[in-house]
């Protein structure tokens, strides 16, 4: 124990010497004293986060591992915020089965597949066509000899 008997473990990450809530100006000024001395720019918590999840998808994490980690409780937050991760990893992963069976490397998936198109609307009675956007012509019965009845 740090205090002795005055510490309480509160389970925190960034506890005083006597495991209590830190002041964030205080952990501020230590993120910024480490990367100062690490030669880097200046870092969020928040970014660290971001980064060490990131770091923890490339390693090969699944998303419920991830997600336990980072405190979601539902893993499809995680997924929400950190999808492009993983399908990068996913791309990774096929092209390096490729290479390792000598097979010629496909084209990469993108992390957002486009919407498929919606299927044409079909007509409300066999027989009938249909009206199109722009389309002047209403939807009109054909005759038996398969010809529109109002045909100009």
């Amino acid at each position: 124990m740090i205090a002795g008997d005055r510490h309480t473990d509160l389970g925190l990450v960034f506890p005083t010497r006597l495991g209590s809530y830190t002041n964030h100006s205080n952990i501020r000024r230590l993120v910024d004293q480490l990367a100062e001395r690490a030669g880097v720019s200046r870092l969020t918590v928040h970014g660290l986060r971001h980064t060490a999840a990131s770091a923890m998808i490339q390693a090969g994490s699944d998303v419920v591992r991830v997600a336990n980690i980072l405190g979601h409780r539902d893993p499809n937050v995680t997924l929400r915020v950190y999808a492009h991760m993983f399908a990068e990893r996913d791309n990774s992963d096929a092209q390096d089965a490729h290479t390792l069976y000598g097979l010629p490397p496909e084209p990469a998936v993108p992390a957002s597949l486009p919407k498929p198109a919606k299927p044409a609307k079909k007509a409300s009675k066999p027989g009938q066509r249909q009206q199109k956007k722009g389309d002047c012509a209403k939807t009109v019965p054909k005759t038996a000899k398969g010809k529109n009845e109002h045909s100009d």
